[in-house]
């Protein structure tokens, strides 16, 4: 469905000079990525607006997206499974804050667990996504900079 839609814009795009012929692969391939993306925002936000949980879904995608971009890990094979993956990790998190009673401590707990991942192990390979040498150390910061700001 992305790819069919991807392909109508690209192409009337071409059609009306708005990108040159030899690039429309790429621009279908842009396309994709944004749609896809746009979907995954939406399928959050749209959830949190069912379960009272507005604010939580906007903190979850202004961390969860950068903190993603910069600690690498999972990369799934298509657009539905990877937005049906953050989904149902959204969907997780909601649960587990409205049905759970966390105290501080455990809340800590948990915290410094995440902490101890990402300073450990960010960033993580993958094939679909290499990280040059030079820009691991800088990844690593700033995967830890996007946490330590999640203290919410």
């Amino acid at each position: 469905m992305l790819a069919y839609v991807s392909e109508k814009i690209s192409s009337k795009w071409s059609e009306k000079g708005i990108i040159d012929n030899e690039e429309i692969d790429v621009y279908r391939y842009g396309i994709e990525i944004v749609l896809s993306s746009l979907f995954g925002i939406v399928s959050v936000l749209t959830i949190g607006l069912i379960f009272g949980a507005m604010v939580q879904a906007i903190i979850f995608l202004v961390i969860f997206i950068p903190l993603r971009m910069y600690t690498g890990g999972y990369h799934a094979n298509t657009y539905i499974r990877c937005n049906t993956t953050t989904i149902v990790l959204f969907a997780t998190q909601v649960l587990l804050v409205n049905l759970a009673r966390f105290t501080v401590p455990i809340y800590f707990i948990g915290y410094l667990i995440g902490a101890i991942i990402i300073v450990g192990a960010a960033p993580i390979k993958n094939d679909n996504k290499k990280i040059e040498t030079q820009h691991k150390r800088r990844y690593k910061l700033i995967a830890s900079i996007i946490y330590a700001v999640d203290i919410h």
